[in-house]
C-alpha cells in the first residue's frame, strides 16, 4: 500500500524512520487484547512508518498506518483506543499511561496515526492526509 509521510517540524528533530509491519501491529495489539481480537485488528494492514523525534534528550514518536480499507482502519483505531482506556486515563482524545502520553488521529478513512511520548510533544502534533500522502507537523 503506498504511503508517503512528510514531516514538518520546528523544535523536534526527526532522527529515524522505520516500517514495523503487520506482525508488529498484531504483536502490539496482543499486549492489550486477546489473540483473536489482535489478529482481527492487524488484518488489512497496508503499510506503516514510525518516525522518531528528539528534543532535549526526550524522544517522541509518530506511528502512521495506512490500511487496505476504511473498515480495517476503523477497527484498528477502535481497539487501540479501547486498550488505552484500559491502561490509562483520558482527557478527551489524549491518554496518559505510566509509560507515555498518546493521541490517536484519523486524518482520513484509511489512515490512523498514533503520536506518543511526552505530553508537550503529543499535544503539539497535527496530522493531515490526502490519500497516501500524510503530513505530520511536530512542535
Amino acid at each position: 500500500m503506498p504511503l508517503n509521510v512528510t514531516v514538518e517540524t520546528d523544535e523536534w528533530v526527526p532522527t529515524s524512520n522505520d516500517t514495523r509491519g503487520e506482525l508488529f501491529v498484531r504483536h502490539t495489539r496482543q499486549l492489550g487484547v486477546d489473540d483473536k481480537t489482535a489478529a482481527s485488528a492487524a488484518a488489512g494492514w497496508g503499510n506503516d512508518t514510525v518516525t522518531r523525534f528528539d528534543c532535549r534528550d526526550s524522544p517522541g514518536d509518530v506511528w502512521t498506518l495506512r490500511w487496505d480499507d476504511a473498515a480495517n482502519a476503523t477497527e484498528f483505531a477502535e481497539t487501540f483506543r479501547e486498550d488505552l482506556d484500559a491502561r490509562g486515563t483520558s482527557d478527551g482524545d489524549v491518554w496518559t499511561t505510566d509509560e507515555a502520553t498518546f493521541k490517536v488521529y484519523e486524518p482520513d478513512d484509511r489512515t490512523v496515526v498514533v503520536a506518543f511520548g511526552p505530553s508537550g510533544f503529543v499535544e503539539g502534533v497535527s496530522v493531515t492526509a490526502d490519500g497516501s500522502a500524510v503530513t505530520v507537523e511536530a512542535p
